[in-house]
């Protein structure tokens, strides 16, 4: 968990007990935090994978590094994110905060992770949307998939709050409910 506090005090600073507190109320449903890992490996025709969560993700750049630039320690976590339910809408969540460690931006980690996330959402927690907000121009996430939306109604149906700089995102999941 040290690594995973370091990267996203990094980008959020708190305190190494506040963050402990926050990642200890991760469930197995929500809240939950993932994080992506990866292991270098070399396979027996010579090339470099990463291993995320059991999963092969193919090296495209020669540069995707091992350690980070500014410790020069290894690096195993790549990312983390932290999703919270939505309380007026019981089948969607809300992605609470999304960091990528910044040696590996631009590098198709933030969208390998939001995907598999997404397959997560819709196969283990049976979702049928996530949602966000971000300061920037969410152009990023426009490009996996997500719509300009107005801002969820988090506790019950009131209004919302409209004085915010935030642009806020939604992604429809492809879960269909079981008969």
């Amino acid at each position: 968990l040290d690594e995973t506090i370091r990267l996203i005090n990094n980008h959020w600073p708190k305190s190494r007990s506040e963050r402990l507190s926050i990642l200890g109320t991760s469930k197995a449903d929500l809240p939950i935090s993932l994080i992506l890992t990866f292991k270098k490996k070399t396979s027996s025709l010579k090339k470099d994978k990463l291993i995320i969560n059991d999963l092969f993700f193919e090296r495209q750049n020669a540069d995707v590094p091992s350690k980070c630039s500014e410790t020069g320690r290894d690096v195993n976590v790549l990312a983390h994110l932290r999703l919270v339910l939505i309380p007026s809408d019981t089948k969607a969540c809300f992605i609470e905060s999304m960091i990528v460690h910044h040696d590996f931006r631009g590098k198709g980690i933030g969208s390998f992770f939001i995907k598999q996330t997404e397959k997560f959402c819709e196969e283990v927690l049976k979702l049928k949307s996530i949602s966000l907000s971000t300061y920037d121009s969410g152009e990023f996430y426009m490009k996996i998939g997500f719509n300009l939306t107005s801002p969820p109604c988090v506790y019950g149906h009131g209004d919302t709050n409209t004085v915010s700089k935030k642009i806020y995102l939604k992604k429809e999941l492809k879960y269909v409910e079981e008969e």
